[in-house]
């Protein structure tokens, strides 16, 4: 791949990817916490799931491969690093919220389970439960703030994505294809 063929637009996604911190505290079984951070936000990338012949490669590097991921970004050691992706809208408000609102009404929440990240506007929100269109969120997540949002605004859930094998790297490009596994379940 040349690099026109790049910036003509194949990489159309935009990613965070996030870095793994160790708090000082330690948690109750005297382990160290380890929590997730926004480290890069906005790379360029293209996320394919991967068939027949391109998925029986990726699963003979990792088991659980489920998608490949092409990024104009070197980085990542597949331990310390992991991909998050807000994809396009997945529902939207139904209701104008104000930034104290922890009760949110919703057009559908069918792919939105508890536990689910959730962007609106800029703020992230932590679902902790559903009922029907309304969720229940914990505003402001991950160090974000609470803002006012109006009636229809886009609201986007978090797929977040393990990194399994670092599969091509063209240092000339500044690109590199990853296989990750998509995370599911309340760590997402």
């Amino acid at each position: 791949m040349d690099r026109a063929n790049i910036e003509a637009g194949e990489l159309r996604q935009r990613i965070i990817i996030q870095a793994k911190s160790v708090a000082s505290a330690a948690d109750t079984r005297g382990h160290p916490v380890r929590t997730w951070t926004d480290s890069i936000v906005d790379v360029s990338c293209k996320i394919e799931t991967p068939s027949g012949r391109k998925l029986e490669l990726a699963r003979q590097l990792v088991p659980t491969a489920s998608h490949t991921v092409t990024m104009r970004f070197r980085v990542i050691d597949e331990e310390n690093y992991r991909l998050a992706l807000f994809g396009l809208a997945t529902t939207a408000l139904s209701a104008g919220i104000n930034s104290s609102v922890t009760a949110i009404s919703v057009a559908t929440a069918i792919a939105i389970p508890v536990g689910a990240v959730i962007l609106i506007g800029t703020e992230k929100m932590l679902v902790t439960a559903v009922s029907g269109t309304t969720l229940a969120v914990t505003r402001g997540y991950e160090s974000t703030t609470a803002a006012t949002q109006a009636s229809g605004a886009t609201v986007r859930k978090r797929r977040l994505f393990n990194i399994g094998h670092v599969e091509d790297v063209e240092e000339l490009h500044v690109r590199m294809i990853l296989t990750c596994t998509e995370m599911k379940g309340s760590a997402a």
